[in-house]
């Protein structure tokens, strides 16, 4: 073949893989490239906005009990089903660390377990909706402590287990349960060394607790007594319990107790077992993690549960279910969840998004749907523009599923300029969920990928398990491995990709530009850790029970050849390496990555020559990342100028607030500010 022909083969070659790209464009935008919204996003706010975390109904289908969280503080709301006559269970001014809030099995009274964030103390309240009345179910208790807490972020508890010591009372008088049935206090006698304790709608069993070892991991063994003995029903191991095993539930009149499994297969599953002969009976099959179940209150039954694979997806686990699922499905594409029911079944809460809005909360009946607020009430009423699943496929052929956002605008020829959003954790996991850092980066035309990379939660134990040990190695490759998918389908501009990210997501954005070859224009690192071995030794002086955990999921710093790898994986061995501009930004006390480790990196960058290269700015106070409202428009707003001066050649306007902030520190490399 002469030069000629090779040169108009490869010509053809290309035009039809762009073709091919822009067809995989055109089908993304044929959902999400509509005009320009005539309001646009505002700047996001992970503190400033109220969320609704939770939401349930009373058994009589009257009152709607709320969690909310708004400027970085919880409280919990009861009202009608129609959202009048509201009132505070727990305000957000009481600063406290919610548990959880639940309705009793009888009755219309509703219980809160919490702590005092930074006081160590703890509290259990129990409100009476009809009275309207609160009481303190620990005021008896001279000196409160939670001895053991079943309910957590990741518990998905019908029937959570509190259990309280006094630790000015003798050891035999000194634990108390809260009984989820009537709302009240009630004394419990050790058993030697296990814990007995009342659960579910399982009245008559009598269950227990033994807090101990399991291997070198802290464990959990539940028992049950039959015949004056106790029985070994499970233990569960600090990782297992992490990754989501819990016991959920118990039926008398089914005879079986109900646990999430994170051990018995690769996806996180609802296993039952035979309350007579407490052996395993059935493991649920479906593809993906079960992100949520609905119980029957009275008989303790579950009735429905979320699946999470690329989007979530409802189970029915009778017919009756499967109808109603039927008559709710056709209003949602991308899915929906069921929240909670009313006694009688003839009432649902479900959250779920329609084309273009964000998630909402709705009240179905068979005579239709009722909107009854959004979840976030900072995408309310705006546009959202789809979050698409895609999958891809690792450089280990490992399979990883990535959400694409396009921008409202269609992209120019050369592909979209790109924002590679990392989620922290790094136990987190995206999703089709509007996310409203993603939805306010597309709508300033960005196309945003995020991506379950290993180590990602809620898409299966086995990519949790590939995550251990793999910060900065194979965790690392993923993104990289995504950012180079979307150039060879040619959706994004190779010129223009940017990475950024907080916490975990901001260590693996400022390691991603320390690589070699990289595919990014810059990035942006949100409190990101900087040194791998000194975050896990400060980690576990803070909270020891979980040193084990630390060194199995990360390294072990005192382990010679685990501290060779964490150090060959920190920014701070590597600034010498940065070659594209980098935004770093941290609070002054940060309790979760100190603020030392980004000054020492900054310091190793500069005397590297790498100042022009580099901006940091420190806000005032104390907390994570951005630690309250006003830091975080600062922050959002410092990410507007320097993704535009990166991925747009121009920082756009100067806003006001911005100009006029006063920082910690401002090393400003970069000329972000004047």
């Amino acid at each position: 073949m002469n030069f000629v022909n090779r040169r108009l083969l490869q010509r053809v070659q290309r035009s039809i893989k762009r073709l091919s790209a822009l067809s995989l464009v055109f089908f993304l935008c044929m959902f999400s490239c509509a005009a320009q919204a005539d309001e646009p996003i505002p700047t996001p706010h992970i503190f400033g906005h109220l969320s609704n975390v939770g939401s349930q109904l009373s058994a009589d289908g009257r009152y709607l009990l709320r969690m909310q969280r708004a400027n970085g503080r919880m409280a919990v709301v009861v009202s009608r089903i129609d959202g009048s006559d509201p009132s505070y269970v727990v305000k957000p001014e009481e600063n406290l660390a919610i548990y959880f809030a639940q309705w009793t099995r009888q009755g219309n009274r509703i219980v809160v377990s919490a702590g005092g964030r930074g006081s160590g103390l703890e509290m259990a309240y129990v409100y009476d909706v009809e009275q309207g009345k609160r009481i303190d179910l620990l005021a008896a208790l001279k000196a409160p402590e939670a001895f053991y807490a079943s309910a957590g972020q990741r518990d998905h508890l019908a029937f959570p287990v509190a259990i309280y010591r006094d630790a000015e009372r003798p050891v035999k008088q000194s634990l108390f349960q809260l009984d989820m049935t009537l709302g009240k206090l009630m004394p419990i006698e050790q058993d030697g060394d296990v814990v007995p304790f009342a659960f579910g709608a399982c009245p008559e069993v009598a269950f227990g607790l033994r807090l101990g070892k399991q291997g070198e991991e802290n464990a959990v063994s539940y028992f049950v007594k039959q015949q004056g003995r106790w029985h070994l029903l499970r233990g569960i191991g600090e990782a297992s319990r992490a990754a989501g095993t819990a016991l959920v539930s118990c039926s008398a009149a089914a005879k079986e107790i109900y646990f999430l499994d994170a051990d018995a297969r690769d996806a996180l599953s609802l296993t039952r077992y035979d309350l007579d002969t407490l052996q395993q009976k059935s493991v649920s099959q479906e593809q993906g993690d079960i992100a949520g179940i609905l119980f029957d209150r009275a008989s303790g039954v579950p009735e429905f549960y979320t699946v999470m694979a690329d989007k979530p997806q409802m189970v029915a686990l009778d017919e009756a279910g499967a109808r109603v699922l039927a008559m709710v499905g056709s209003h949602f594409d991308d899915g929906f969840e069921l929240a909670s029911k009313s006694a009688d079944g003839g009432t649902y809460l479900l959250t779920g998004a329609v084309r273009g809005q964000a998630d909402v909360l709705y009240v179905w009946r068979p005579n239709g749907l009722t909107a009854r607020y959004f979840v976030r009430d900072d995408l309310a009423n705006l546009p959202m523009q789809p979050q698409r699943a895609q999958a891809i496929t690792a450089r280990d052929g490992l399979a990883l599923t990535a959400y694409l956002t396009m921008p409202a605008q269609m992209c120019p020829g050369a592909g979209c300029k790109t924002v590679l959003l990392v989620h922290g954790g790094p136990g987190e996991r995206d999703s089709v969920h509007a996310d409203p850092v993603v939805q306010w980066l597309a709508a300033h035309g960005y196309m945003v990928l995020t991506v379950n990379y290993r180590g990602s939660h809620g898409a299966g134990r086995a990519l949790e398990q590939q995550g251990r040990r793999e910060w900065g190695g194979k965790m690392q490759d993923d993104l990289d491995d995504a950012a180079r998918w979307v150039v060879e389908h040619g959706l994004a501009d190779p010129k223009k990709i940017a990475i950024m990210g907080g916490g975990y997501g901001g260590y693996a954005a400022l390691e991603a530009v320390l690589r070699d070859n990289h595919p990014y224009a810059c990035a942006f690192s949100m409190s990101g850790m900087t040194d791998l071995a000194a975050f896990v030794r400060q980690k576990a002086r803070a909270m020891p029970e979980m040193a084990g955990d630390l060194a199995a999921q990360i390294g072990d710093p005192d382990k010679d050849g685990d501290n060779a790898m964490l150090t060959a994986r920190s920014p701070i061995a590597a600034a010498a390496r940065l070659n594209v501009p980098l935004l770093l930004t941290g609070v002054e006390h940060d309790p979760v990555v100190p603020l030392e480790g980004t000054l020492a990196f900054e310091a190793q960058a500069d005397a590297a020559g790498k100042t022009p290269l580099l901006s940091l700015f420190v806000y005032k106070g104390r907390g994570h990342m951005f630690n309250n409202p006003a830091n975080e428009r600062l922050n959002w707003l410092l990410a507007e100028r320097f993704l535009g001066a990166c991925l747009d050649g121009d920082p756009g306007r100067l806003d006001a607030d911005l100009q006029n902030a006063q920082f910690a520190l401002r090393k400003d490399g970069l000329h972000l500010l004047p």
